[in-house]
């Protein structure tokens, strides 16, 4: 039984990690946006 639920734990743990992961690519993408849409506010002057 113990195994079964460090196994469960794991796999909530990994869960968590692409998460995590996908939030902080979805984070940088928006500020990559952001960026860019000052860059091209900026060169329209």
């Amino acid at each position: 039984a113990e195994a079964k639920e460090m196994k469960k734990r794991e796999a909530e743990e990994m869960g968590d990690a692409m998460k995590s992961l996908e939030n902080r690519t979805l984070d940088s993408k928006r500020e990559m946006d952001i960026l860019a849409a000052l860059d091209e506010m900026k060169s329209m002057k």
